[in-house]
């Protein structure tokens, strides 16, 4: 190579067979032939040429393109798919990436100059500029912005609204109608701090507020924002008469967990937002041996400081049974963390704590409610070798939450999501209704009621829950947006449709089904080449995407025309009929 050649391409670039790629460019280059990259694109490129002519698990793959998320493996399979269009590379008769069933990826091609591990400037962003089911978008900016740049960037994204312009619903929906607007005191939760020297034990305090949003959730009189709200404050300052001010909140409540041998300390606090000033406070000592009450008692206690009218049969409502002793309960809390990362692996582990905690205590409520929702998802993942048989047992288990705690929402969310995932729409209703009736201000209760009305082809009061939901968990996430585009869509309000489902997309490009409804709008709207490109996207990477797969695998009512009309729309798209 002559000095001049090796000048412009600088000491990073790599040469991959025949092309050669420029990482601070997120560039390859043959020739005249030029393809940009996305950056997490760029990013697996780079891991994959510093690990050329070796198998890569997809493991690995993962811990180092989402070193601080989680996210499923179909955005693994996207961003492979993506490098092998940029190389023009034949799957079957790869010159470049070879799949490794079973275990991964290897890349195959000749790398003619070792890769440096890439510093700042030569590093593309990880990803962070989409979001998954669950994570937040993390941000890299120049060094020349100023801090009170940043800070602005930083409002804009946790809040898309301003609070001297319209209300959170109104810049979502458009809707200014006075049911829009809620007039109880409007409570937020902050994360509670872990002051444990184990920063391991993060899920017990996050735990205890997640079971703290849900229960209060219940008190009528009250408004709770929901936890997806409350977690974007985690390890943040925040200023109470701003969010006053931004989302109407009146008070704050804050805390923090200390774990120490057989002893937990809880504290927390009620801030008024008005004033700044604590309401009521308290400190929670709570041995591992008997009955875990600090749930209850925190409930109880927050509601007489709102002086909340306490009739006798909503009294007999605030609050679940509680677990009785801590060791039950950590178990539980360790089960719903471990779910949530959405691996086979985790699943398994997360039933396997709930039924150590329901060993212990076989009275417990919630314990049955985890496992039935584990046991649906590893039934509809289709990790399951016998899904019909994790179904059934997700039935029973959810029967049985509600038969120990008959007044617990979340034992009748737990049912309600098990009856959709049998293909059991009106029984999935009738149990998430349930749900919100014991708390009017559920959220979760709010979009799994919502997605359940799309699923079964009636939009109108998916719309109406969504945009109850939105008041409730301002910072809401993608699947909102999802669950009002499609409904829209159903509508036939097509072009509504497309705004909502793109920005859906905005917040997670890998919403499979978000893709489908916006391929489908598409279609109605007479711009098949949208459509096309949308199906495209979503077959890079879900490989037996078909027709028959969402007849089989998805909660739709095949009975419904308007979920046929979705499928026929669906079909003209590209879908694969099977």
């Amino acid at each position: 190579m002559d000095a001049a050649k090796q000048d412009r391409e600088g000491p990073d670039a790599v040469r991959i067979g025949d092309w050669t790629y420029f990482p601070d460019l997120l560039k390859l280059q043959r020739g005249m032939e030029e393809v940009k990259l996305e950056p997490l694109v760029g990013h697996l490129l780079l891991f994959l040429s510093q690990h050329a002519g070796h198998p890569v698990s997809r493991e690995d793959l993962l811990a180092a393109i989402w070193p601080d998320r989680v996210v499923g493996d179909e955005a693994l399979s996207s961003a492979v798919n993506k490098l092998r269009r940029a190389f023009a590379d034949d799957r079957r008769n790869p010159g470049y990436l070879e799949t490794i069933p079973k275990v991964g990826y290897r890349l195959i091609a000749t790398v003619q100059q070792p890769v440096p591990r890439p510093g700042p400037a030569a590093t593309p962003e990880r990803p962070g500029g989409g979001r998954a089911e669950t994570g937040h978008r993390r941000m890299r900016f120049p060094a020349f912005l100023s801090v009170g740049v940043l800070f602005a960037i930083a409002l804009a994204v946790l809040r898309p609204w301003s609070s001297d312009g319209p209300s959170v619903l109104e810049r979502v929906t458009g809707d200014r109608s006075p049911s829009a607007v809620v007039k109880a005191p409007r409570l937020l939760v902050l994360p509670f701090i872990n002051l444990g020297q184990d920063p391991k034990q993060q899920y017990l305090a996050d735990g205890i507020v997640e079971d703290l949003i849900t229960d209060l959730s219940r008190i009528e009189s009250i408004r709770v924002l929901a936890r997806s709200t409350s977690f974007q404050y985690k390890d943040k300052p925040v200023d109470p008469k701003q969010l006053a001010a931004e989302f109407g909140i009146s008070h704050l409540i804050e805390g923090s967990v200390r774990r120490s041998g057989d002893a937990l300390a809880v504290t927390a606090r009620l801030i008024d937002t008005g004033t700044a000033q604590n309401v009521w406070s308290q400190r929670y000592d709570q041995a591992m041996a008997g009955s875990f009450v600090v749930q209850e008692d925190l409930v109880r206690s927050i509601a007489k400081a709102l002086s909340v009218d306490q009739r006798d049969e909503q009294k007999n409502r605030i609050g679940s049974r509680p677990a009785n002793s801590f060791e039950v309960y950590d178990l539980y809390l360790k089960g719903r963390e471990v779910l949530s990362l959405r691996t086979p692996e985790a699943n398994r582990q997360a039933q396997d704590y709930y039924r150590q905690a329901i060993l212990l205590d076989p009275e417990f409520s919630r314990a049955y409610g985890g496992i039935a929702v584990a046991l649906t998802r590893y039934a509809n993942k289709g990790w399951s070798e016998t899904p019909d048989v994790e179904r059934d047992l997700a039935l029973q288990y959810a029967n049985k939450a509600i038969e120990l705690d008959p007044d617990s929402p979340y034992a009748y969310w737990s049912l309600g999501f098990t009856h959709l995932y049998r293909h059991e729409n009106l029984e999935a209703a009738e149990a998430a209704r349930k749900a919100l009736s014991l708390a009017p201000g559920y959220a979760d209760g709010m979009s799994l009621l919502a997605m359940i009305q799309n699923y079964s082809g009636k939009p109108e009061e998916a719309i109406e829950l969504i945009k109850e939901a939105i008041i409730i968990n301002p910072l809401y996430s993608w699947d909102y947006l999802f669950n009002l585009g499609w409904a829209h869509y159903t509508l036939g309000e097509y072009r509504q449709a497309v705004k909502y489902l793109k920005l859906a997309l905005e917040r997670n490009q890998y919403a499979t089904y978000a893709r489908l409804v916006l391929a489908a709008s598409h279609v109605a709207l007479k711009e098949p080449g949208e459509a096309q490109w949308q199906v495209d996207e979503v077959l890079s990477y879900h490989t037996n995407m078909s027709i028959a797969f969402l007849g089989r695998e998805t909660p739709i009512d095949l009975s419904s025309e308007r979920i046929q009309r979705y499928l026929s729309d669906l079909r003209t798209a590209g879908v694969p009929e099977d």
